[in-house]
């Protein structure tokens, strides 16, 4: 699943699960859906984290590719 149709998917069901008239069932259903949907979306971020790298120059002039480190 892409991020960006998972999280206009979530912000649907958003805006339906905020509807005070929709009944019990449809709620729940809903409710799971995103719970299914939200999941997917962790494990594509995950796996793009993984494939983020950040390029270095070292003090030789070349390049090379590490992971990238939010800390730095």
């Amino acid at each position: 699943m892409k991020i960006d149709e998972g999280l206009k998917q979530l912000e649907e069901i958003t805006k339906r699960l905020e509807d005070e008239n929709i009944p019990l069932e449809e709620a729940i259903e809903l409710f799971e859906k995103g719970i299914t949907i939200a999941a997917a979306i962790k494990e594509s971020l995950d796996q793009a984290k993984l494939k983020v790298k950040q390029v270095l120059e070292k003090a030789d002039g070349t390049f090379e590719l590490s992971d990238f480190d939010l800390s730095q």
